[in-house]
C-alpha cells in the first residue's frame, strides 16, 4: 500500500494500519531523538504534506505516544530532550530552502506543540 493508502485505511479505523502509522511516528522520533543530541537543537519542526495530510492522527494520546518516544533517549536522564520543543506544520506550504526557514519561524510562533 501507499502511504496515502495506509493512512486513509488509519483514518477508517483499520487496526493495521493504525499500528503501521504508529510504528512510522515511533521510528520518525527516535530519529529525531538521536539528530537532537548532535544538533543540540531549541526546536525540532516536523514538516512535510503528509503531516499535513495525516492531522486527523496526531491526537492527544497519540501525540503523548510521540513525545515519549522522543525522550526514551539515555540522555534524558540529564534534561536535554525535555528540554527541545516539539512542533508541527499544520498548514500546507511549498518548502524550498528558504521556503523551509520562513515556515520554521511561523511554526514556532503558531503550530501546536507536540
Amino acid at each position: 500500500l501507499s502511504a496515502g493508502d495506509i493512512a486513509a485505511k488509519s483514518k477508517e479505523g483499520d487496526a493495521h494500519a493504525c499500528k503501521a502509522m504508529t510504528m512510522f511516528y515511533h521510528f520518525m522520533m527516535r530519529f529525531a531523538s538521536q539528530l537532537s543530541m548532535g544538533f543540540v537543537p531549541k526546536y525540532v519542526v516536523i514538516i512535510g504534506d503528509n503531516i499535513v495530510k495525516n492531522d486527523f492522527w496526531f491526537t492527544p494520546e497519540n501525540l503523548t505516544l510521540m513525545r515519549k518516544q522522543y525522550t526514551a533517549h539515555s540522555m534524558e536522564r540529564y534534561g536535554f530532550m525535555s528540554r527541545v520543543t516539539m512542533l508541527r506544520q499544520t498548514n500546507k506550504a511549498n518548502l524550498n530552502l528558504i521556503g523551509c526557514a520562513y515556515v520554521t519561524q511561523l511554526e514556532r510562533q503558531h503550530a501546536s506543540n507536540l
